[in-house]
């Protein structure tokens, strides 16, 4: 059986918010709810210091499809769109594994 629109924003968000997601007062082009989470780790650089670095995940879902932008130290790296809120679950947990931080 297929799901319906409404069927998928609402698993979307309970996925979102179990997950660590928070809701931001922005919105994208479509007038959907964007869900954001930051991870942050220190570094030791040689001959350099301590530095900090952030990654961002910003997750919204436009007809049922979630859409996910992934920021590095503030800056946009990459742009995905998935074909289920799982699916996009699924893949930002590999990406954050593979990026050096916990889910």
């Amino acid at each position: 059986m297929k799901k319906t629109v409404e069927q998928l924003n609402k698993e979307f968000q309970e996925i979102m918010t179990a997950n660590g997601f928070e809701p931001t007062n922005e919105t994208d082009y479509a007038g959907n709810t964007l869900y954001s989470r930051r991870w942050q780790r220190t570094a030791q650089v040689f001959m350099y210091g301590i530095t900090r670095h952030e990654y961002e995940i910003v997750a919204s879902i436009s007809y049922g499809y979630p859409m996910i932008r992934m920021y590095e130290d503030g800056r946009q790296i990459d742009r995905r769109d998935y074909s289920s809120p799982k699916r996009a679950l699924n893949a930002m947990k590999e990406i954050i594994r593979c990026a050096g931080y916990e889910f």
